[in-house]
C-alpha cells in the first residue's frame, strides 16, 4: 500500500492504454483504469509532514507525463513505453531542479512549453529540452496561486486572490 499525496489523480491515454495517474509520497503510479491494477511506477519522493507533493502530474502527447513539484525538487518529463514483455516501463526523458517548482500550483501546457509558479514566479519552460525560457516577477507577487491556460490567455490566480491575465 502507498500513502497518497495532496495531488489530484489525472486519468489519461499513454501509449494507448487508459489509465490512472497518481502522484503518492514516494513515486507516481499509473494504474489500469478499469480495474486499478498497476501498470507502471516511477520514484517521485516526498512526504505530507516536510516537501508534499501537490502538483498533478499532467500527460503531455501520447507517451509522455510532465511532473513538478517544489522544495528544490524542480520538474521531470518522463516517458511512457513497453518493454521487451509488453510491460509499461517510465523513463526519464529530462530532469531539472532549477524549473517549476511548484508547491500548490498545476502546470499548464501549450505548443510544446509547460507555464507554472516556480516558487512564486510565472515560468515558462520548453518541453523539448527541459530549460527555462522565461521568468517574470510582478508586484504585488504571484505567490503560490494558481494557473489556468483559457484560450490564449494564462491565467494567474495570485497567492494574494489577485486574477491576472498573461499573452
Amino acid at each position: 500500500s502507498r500513502r497518497s499525496s495532496y495531488a489530484t489523480p489525472v486519468l489519461a491515454e499513454l501509449a494507448g492504454v487508459r489509465q490512472i495517474l497518481a502522484v503518492n509520497e514516494d513515486a507516481v503510479t499509473a494504474h489500469r483504469a478499469d480495474d486499478g491494477a498497476v501498470l507502471w511506477e516511477h520514484p517521485w519522493l516526498g512526504s505530507s509532514d516536510t516537501n508534499a507533493s501537490s502538483s498533478q502530474p499532467v500527460p503531455v502527447g501520447d507517451d509522455r507525463v510532465l511532473l513538478s513539484k517544489g522544495y528544490g525538487e524542480g520538474a521531470e518529463l518522463i516517458e511512457i513505453a513497453p518493454d521487451e514483455a509488453g510491460r509499461l516501463t517510465a523513463s526519464t526523458v529530462w530532469k531539472n531542479q532549477a524549473v517549476l517548482r511548484t508547491k500548490m500550483c498545476n502546470i499548464v501546457v501549450r505548443d510544446g512549453h509547460a507555464y507554472g509558479l516556480n516558487e512564486g514566479i510565472l515560468q515558462c519552460v520548453d518541453l523539448a529540452a527541459g530549460d527555462s525560457r522565461w521568468k517574470k516577477r510582478r508586484t504585488p507577487k504571484f505567490g503560490h496561486g494558481q494557473v489556468m491556460l483559457v484560450g490564449d490567455v494564462l491565467l494567474v490566480l495570485s497567492e494574494l486572490g489577485e486574477v491576472i491575465l498573461v499573452e
